[in-house]
């Protein structure tokens, strides 16, 4: 929901026609970056272009770099610094968003999310440090596309209210119904843009299976 979130905040408009499509949005990124005469550094084969492709779509959108592609993946810095400038160039919309919602937050001292929730580094973004600084800034940007989304899980969850519910995993929630529950599903509007719900039932959590 974070990646389809910043998509639709950001525009970028790659990501939203690949979400309207139902595409894969980790495949599709590797895609652009073997067009982009990346590919050799994403790797040999398929299904590991497309783990670091996924890596790059979430650790680029929260501030990563080279180093931190080196140090969560140990993907070296050599590789790691093409590899975030061809995503930023990949994913134009998202690029620009990161850059606006910096200097908004320069220039402010806080960002918000969609419905106003606000979050002040204002301290932290006058610091002498550098990397506190730094560190404001990437909070910043993080609290505009996770705070977003986790207002939408609100939404929903909010929907549910009457249901069953005993848990929530990252974007998931868990219900524990009897059999032959039939799940009434969500309304269009809880996010202004197209997120289809996954749906699995199963005894317990390690077991559950798509339906």
């Amino acid at each position: 929901i974070e990646l389809r979130t910043a998509a639709w905040m950001w525009q970028d408009a790659g990501m939203l026609q690949t979400y309207q499509n139902n595409g894969d949005i980790h495949q599709d990124t590797a895609d652009i970056m073997v067009r982009l005469g990346y590919g050799h550094l994403l790797g040999n084969t398929p299904d590991r272009r497309r783990r670091v492709a996924k890596d790059l779509n979430f650790l680029v959108l929260y501030g990563g770099d080279e180093n931190t592609m080196w140090n969560r993946k140990q993907i070296p810095l050599d590789v790691g610094g093409p590899l975030v400038r061809g995503w930023m160039e990949s994913r134009p919309g998202i690029a620009n968003g990161i850059r606006e919602t910096k200097a908004f937050a320069l220039a402010n001292g806080y960002t918000e999310t969609l419905y106003g929730r606000r979050r002040d580094e204002s301290d932290a973004l006058n610091s002498n440090t550098e990397y506190r600084r730094e560190a404001a800034l990437r909070e910043l940007v993080n609290h505009v596309i996770q705070g977003t989304a986790a207002e939408f899980n609100k939404e929903a969850l909010h929907y549910l209210r009457l249901q069953n519910q005993i848990h929530t995993v990252h974007d998931s929630g868990m219900q524990e119904e009897l059999l032959g529950y039939v799940f009434p599903g969500i309304p269009e509007g809880i996010v202004p843009f197209h997120a289809p719900i996954e749906l699995k039932e199963g005894p317990n959590w390690k077991d559950m299976k798509v339906v």
